[in-house]
């Protein structure tokens, strides 16, 4: 697949609608959050052809509109950007409760980091975010309307989900009910890795405040606080802009090489192993393991094989405690949320919101330190919900059952040892920026043909 020339953005959103699709969001479910899903929306927009940039209007909502003086023929454009319905789907989850399991996929007997497994003993359902984005990438080719919109809404977010390791494996719902601390603050490991350290990348960089000498990128950014973030990972970690930059960085000195970045978008040669009848099942009754688009195509199955590795060597990694017992792969999805999944949970005060968005870093710190002394407050004494798994019930095994003993502390990766390997290695920004490539390239390939045709 190839990438074709991308496009533009340089206007504000309709906020006031924006955060209305925003604020109902349920924070239990959140891959990447919504600062992550943007940053990959981001990326995938400064990928798009100006044809698809306008010919996308066609499909979403008036208020994702924007003026754009790019290309500069023409212009002004009005063009459309994937961002602001980037978490539509997150937000979804209490009104359709059937769609949590289409934001992941469960190999059976897979308990990192003791054994990693990928779909060789099979796969919890054949509904997950596999099938799914199959699903709704051909439904994006063939529906029209409010279908279409809602398949370009669940593919955007989809394509950033099977980025996220921790959607790439049931053990403990995901990380859901693995307690940890980041930079001192409790917080579910679900969610240290959906926002808590990509936060902390965000607030720690300084640099490309300024903007980059190509108007294709400079005009799909929206004026947020994690602009600069793009910016580092598309010329650091791309190259880009190449053409347009006085003195471009040579390919050498990026951080992932040209071929790397090809491979990115290459279905791998399927194995022997691939074509197993455990391997299809997951596809259902399509028994594929690739979706044609055009001059490309969407490999699902074979990308989060190669990504799965993550999940045992980074997320479920030490000192992120073992499993509570052997194989407790709490599948997610897997049937109704519990009273105690739907408690406000502490660390949903430091995760970031499209809201926020225009904020200061600073600002965002003190409001987050404010959310929680808040909530302390209105708990009051003997108010705090018990974190899961950490402390477990006393049982008969105790001396005393009215005075269990004491729990290890929760452990904190805000150490060298996990977050400090994570940022060295650029896993974070890796998956990031591979999955906003990869949804650029698609989006080009399924649209653009149809957009030239409709004139764009």
């Amino acid at each position: 697949m190839v990438l074709r020339t991308p496009c533009s953005l340089s206007g504000a959103l309709n906020l006031a609608v924006y955060l209305v699709l925003l604020l109902v969001a349920a924070p239990a479910v959140r891959a990447w959050g919504q600062v992550g899903h943007a940053i990959v929306a981001t990326i995938a927009q400064t990928q798009l052809h100006p044809a698809v940039r306008a010919h996308i209007c066609s499909i979403l909502p008036d208020f994702t509109a924007y003026q754009s003086y790019y290309p500069r023929q023409g212009a002004p454009h009005t063009h459309c950007h994937l961002a602001p319905l980037a978490s539509w789907p997150d937000a979804q989850h209490m009104r359709y409760p059937w769609s949590s399991k289409l934001h992941y996929i469960n190999p059976l007997q897979d308990d990192p980091p003791l054994h990693c497994t990928y779909g060789e003993e099979g796969w919890a359902s054949p509904d997950n975010l596999v099938t799914a984005l199959y699903n709704y990438t051909s439904r994006l080719q063939t529906e029209q309307g409010w279908e279409r919109d809602m398949a370009m809404r669940m593919v955007v977010h989809l394509m950033g989900d099977m980025g996220q390791p921790l959607h790439l494996t049931g053990r403990d719902r995901g990380g859901n009910d693995v307690w940890v601390r980041f930079e001192g603050r409790k917080s579910k490991l679900h969610t240290v890795w959906d926002s808590l350290m990509l936060q902390a990348q965000i607030r720690s960089l300084a640099n490309y405040t300024t903007p980059l000498p190509s108007a294709r990128i400079e005009s799909a950014l929206q004026g947020r606080i994690w602009d600069n973030y793009i910016r580092w990972l598309l010329q650091e970690g791309l190259g880009q802009p190449t053409l347009s930059a006085p003195s471009p960085a040579p390919p050498a000195s990026t951080w992932w090489s040209e071929a790397d970045q090809k491979d990115w978008l290459t279905c791998p040669a399927t194995s022997e192993a691939d074509q197993s009848d455990n391997t299809q099942l997951v596809l259902g009754q399509q028994k594929v393991r690739q979706l044609a688009t055009g001059e490309g195509t969407i490999c699902a199955m074979a990308w989060t094989k190669l990504m799965h590795p993550l999940v045992c060597s980074y997320a479920f990694a030490a000192p992120v405690p073992a499993p509570s017992k052997p194989n407790a792969a709490f599948l997610i999805g897997a049937g109704p949320r519990t009273p105690v999944d739907l408690e406000e949970d502490e660390d949903e005060a430091d995760i970031w919101t499209m809201k926020d968005a225009e904020l200061s870093i600073e600002h965002l710190n003190a409001k987050a330190e404010l959310a929680r002394r808040r909530r302390r407050r209105r708990r009051g004494p003997g108010r705090h919900p018990q974190p899961r798994p950490y402390p477990p019930p006393s049982s008969p095994s105790d001396p005393d059952p009215q005075h269990p003993q004491p729990q290890p502390e929760l452990a904190e990766l805000d150490v060298p040892e996990y977050f400090g390997r994570i940022n060295d290695d650029k896993i974070l920004q890796m998956q990031l920026a591979k999955a906003g490539v990869r949804l650029g390239a698609l989006l080009n390939s399924l649209l653009l043909d149809e957009a030239l045709q409709a004139g764009h």
